[in-house]
């Protein structure tokens, strides 16, 4: 039996942004980037894209949404 590999991609608008750490879930990797995007802090996900390369390894993409809203 082959063991699969996987590959996470974070996708910011034009700018992908690439696994800090495997181990993270997907929040943490928000907070992780909110040093250098502060408003990755109250953003969100799109449902994510799996693919897999040509190599045979999974590539599972993330697009972080900014939260829109009213003040008030």
């Amino acid at each position: 039996m082959a063991i699969e590999a996987s590959k996470r991609i974070f996708k910011y608008g034009d700018i992908l942004l690439p696994d800090p750490d495997e181990t993270m879930d997907e929040k943490a990797v928000l907070v992780w980037y909110s040093e250098d995007y502060p408003e990755l802090l109250t953003a969100g996900f799109s449902p994510p894209d799996i693919k897999v390369d040509g190599k045979g390894v999974t590539v599972v993409t993330y697009e972080i949404k900014k939260q829109v809203g009213t003040k008030g």
